[in-house]
């Protein structure tokens, strides 16, 4: 034994470093800092090897799963990324929400489905998904995307994704960059319908025609406690297809949402009708992650049903 060797109890779990041999006696500096005294025959010492082998699963064990950081240039949402290689396409999961996403991509060819990937997606993390040959002669593929989203803290629970895409080759021209996998993608969002192309010019021009009516509470008028949004829009006043028109009704909810908090509003009612519950579901799942709501709920339920939320600031 020398001073310096690292030895640990025979009949104890205390182990540390030799500092001092006094004939029969040996003091041994514990990790908190103590020194005690122990009879030479009471320990053993520790090989150099078992000491590194410990101290690097020590370190393995201590060190926090990283985190992969947030897609600044890419908006909160799921997404199937697609890359168009010589080989064929090339597929990945862009996850940007503070949720873990179990997913499964199939294609789907005549009547026959057939699975191509799997996994789970953490929260903030890209996934490389692999190829996917192509037929030349087809310009069209179908994939099926079906995904459980584990909620972390959720006010409203997310519902399961179960998309069914054509992807189009001779359309993926828009690009993203995606950070974490160093490579530019065309980006399918997931989560809601969002894959269709809307011009801005006609969309500002049809909004300002057909903006749905906001009004104050008939109990306090003058200080704005109350507001009243109705976002049910006529899909030929637009000339819209289904789609255009729930973007441009959540466009229209965030809109009136951020009045409301400028103007100090205690309130705000939102009459987004029963239909299919999408529009619904979606303004909850948005109105679950803003930090100025205290609390929202069905309201009107004798007159509405399900089809008016009242939210609480």
């Amino acid at each position: 034994m020398r001073i310096g060797d690292k030895a640990r109890l025979l009949r104890g779990t205390e182990e540390g470093t030799i500092v001092s041999i006094k004939g029969n006696i040996v003091e041994i500096e514990i990790e908190d800092g103590f020194t005690i005294p122990v009879v030479k025959s009471e320990i053993v010492l520790i090989d150099k090897k078992e000491s590194e082998a410990f101290r690097k699963n020590e370190v393995d064990e201590e060190a926090p799963e990283p985190i992969a950081p947030r897609q600044s240039s890419i908006a909160e949402g799921i997404y199937l990324g697609i890359e168009e290689r010589e080989e064929g396409l090339h597929c990945a999961l862009i996850n940007q929400t503070s949720n873990s996403v179990l997913f499964s991509v199939s294609i789907i060819e005549r009547k026959n489905v057939s699975g191509l990937f799997n996994g789970i997606c953490a929260k903030y993390q890209a996934l490389e998904l692999g190829d996917l040959k192509t037929n030349p002669d087809k310009q069209a593929i179908q994939l099926s995307v079906q995904a459980i989203v584990h909620e972390e803290n959720s006010r409203a629970k997310a519902l399961p994704i179960d998309r069914v895409i054509a992807v189009v080759k001779t359309k993926l021209k828009t690009k993203i960059h995606v950070q974490a996998l160093d490579t530019a993608l065309t980006l399918i969002r997931l989560d809601i319908e969002d894959d269709f192309v809307i011009d801005p010019v006609k969309m500002r021009e049809q909004m300002s025609e057909a903006s749905p009516q906001i009004s104050k509470s008939k109990d306090d008028p003058e200080k704005g406690k109350d507001q009243v949004v109705d976002l049910h829009v006529e899909p030929a006043s637009l000339n819209l297809g289904e789609k255009e028109i729930l973007r441009y009704q959540l466009e229209m909810f965030e809109k009136s949402f951020d009045d409301a908090i400028v103007s100090n509003t205690k309130q705000l009612k939102v009459i987004h009708g029963i239909g299919t519950g999408t529009l619904r579901s979606e303004i909850h799942k948005r109105l679950s992650r803003r930090k100025e709501v205290k609390y929202y709920e069905d309201a009107d339920k004798e007159r509405f049903g399900f089809g008016s939320t009242i939210i609480y600031f």
